[in-house]
């Protein structure tokens, strides 16, 4: 009798350790599958586009409050990505990327860009100092023809004492009126790219008036003396166009994608 019941005490001890064991499995598995859960929770949150909203004149990122400026017309992004970083009143919010696509986006939190129907606008950071023409360390002048549905590639001046000359009639000329009685014949888009901010664009308008030609800075209205090698630039990309050729197929397309 005693040897049965030690027999039947051995039995429930291990029975006992046996659910014990599965208890532990069971709560590791449970932690585990929380844990895997709570991961899949962040990376879905951390995934999805950031919420941006209007404060004051700035755009704010609602989960973490740093604010945004919006920059004048004379900025424009260079090269961005096309994955969705955030929404700001319905429209996308990307990051910005330096020269070439292979390149790390620039810092998120200093730069932004907004696609309104096509049309980029650049968003810069609280403490980021918007560069001047006069510091932008220009490598090149990109001569571009902007229509409602393309920007058009025309030419572009990579040589160095050209640049100066253009940058000198800008950032030292003289500010002048275009005439009354001018007529205007054509605008040109200037797009001054950068060896330091090989993000941006820096634009200024190229205006061809019948009394002369003429640099326009949209953002200061200010209006300088042209140079005519700009003029030259464009008169010998018209003239080594095909004749056969009525469309922009054999331009290069600027902006970014």
């Amino acid at each position: 009798m005693k040897k049965q019941r030690n027999l039947e005490q051995k039995r429930a001890k291990k029975q006992q350790k046996k659910n014990e064991q599965r208890r532990k499995r069971y709560l590791i598995l449970s932690v585990a599958a929380a844990c895997v859960l709570m991961i899949g929770i962040v990376m879905l949150i951390a995934s999805l586009p950031i919420r941006f909203v209007y404060e004051g004149d700035a755009m704010k990122n609602e989960s973490t409050g740093e604010l945004y400026y919006l920059a004048p017309w004379n900025y424009e992004p260079a090269f961005y990505t096309s994955k969705t970083y955030g929404r700001l009143d319905g429209h996308k919010v990307v990051t910005l990327n330096g020269d070439g696509k292979d390149k790390e986006p620039i810092d998120p939190k200093q730069w932004l860009a907004r696609d309104v129907y096509g049309i980029y606008e650049v968003y810069y950071g609280e403490g980021v100092t918007l560069p001047t023409l006069e510091n932008f360390e220009v490598n090149a002048i990109n001569i571009c023809n902007d229509s409602a549905d393309a920007n058009t590639f025309i030419a572009a001046i990579t040589k160095s004492s050209e640049i100066q000359t253009v940058l000198r009639s800008i950032l030292e000329g003289t500010p002048v009126e275009v005439p009354d009685d001018g007529e205007a014949l054509a605008n040109y888009t200037l797009r001054f790219s950068s060896s330091r901010y090989d993000w941006l664009y820096y634009k200024i308008t190229f205006h061809v008036n019948s009394k002369g030609i003429y640099y326009y800075d949209r953002e200061t209205r200010t209006t300088y003396v042209a140079d005519a090698l700009i003029e030259d630039y464009i008169k010998e990309a018209i003239e080594n166009l095909t004749p056969t050729t009525e469309s922009n197929s054999d331009t290069e397309s600027v902006g970014t994608v």
